[in-house]
């Protein structure tokens, strides 16, 4: 962990073959209910721009798929939410 600023953003930096990699992954309120997460992926050493874009194609098809069940955890914890909330107004 390289910064950590509680409902701002997290860094953190690991090795990938011979690449330091920077991760940044930013949370920015876009209104009351909803918030836009950034992800941004920095490389240094050897070759990183090179190697950075064979890096991001296969990050971004990571994330393709990792959003969406992302997001579908969260509906699913606000779903509960508002249910609990609802039956515990009704007792």
């Amino acid at each position: 962990m390289e910064e950590f600023r509680p409902m701002q953003n997290w860094k953190w930096v690991g090795p990938f073959l011979w690449l330091t990699v920077h991760y940044d992954h930013r949370f920015d309120a876009v209104d009351a209910s909803r918030t836009r997460l950034t992800w941004t992926v920095d490389a240094d050493g050897f070759g990183a721009a090179a190697f950075g874009r064979i890096f991001a194609a296969i990050y971004s098809r990571n994330l393709d798929k990792a959003i969406p069940r992302l997001v579908s955890c969260i509906s699913k914890q606000g779903e509960q939410t508002i249910q609990e909330e609802y039956y515990h107004d009704r007792t």
